[in-house]
């Protein structure tokens, strides 16, 4: 298990799943920069989410990221996005937060207990 520090901030592209084309060769082109000074498991949570949210990706791809430090990353990607998005489109978080527990039968969880409020 990662401990605090073992993730330590660094330069990162905030907002990469769409940016990224792949050439006629197959080799990837990265369109467009968006810099941020965060740790590596934030900016791999923020890319899975969007992945999920905005490109197609099966909510399965969420599921190393459910619990431990992974959910933690997830869990601020999710508040980010939900910071950022403009306006928020409530239908797009729904698959995420039910595969990360977050959304149960009877609506919305507490974040960290996976307990229906």
């Amino acid at each position: 298990m990662a401990v605090a520090g073992d993730d330590p901030d660094q330069l990162i592209h905030a907002d990469l799943a769409g940016n990224v084309l792949i050439d006629g060769a197959g080799a990837a082109v990265v369109i467009d920069v968006a810099p941020a000074w965060r740790p590596q498991r934030w900016a791999e949570a923020v890319c899975v989410l969007d992945s999920v949210m905005w490109h197609g990706a099966a909510p399965t791809a969420l599921d190393k990221w459910r619990t431990g430090v992974e959910r933690e990353a997830m869990l601020r990607a999710l508040a980010f996005r939900l910071l950022a998005d403009d306006p928020v489109a409530p239908e797009r978080y729904r698959p995420a937060l039910k595969a990360l527990g977050v959304v149960g039968p009877r609506g919305l969880a507490r974040a960290g207990s996976g307990v229906t409020a």
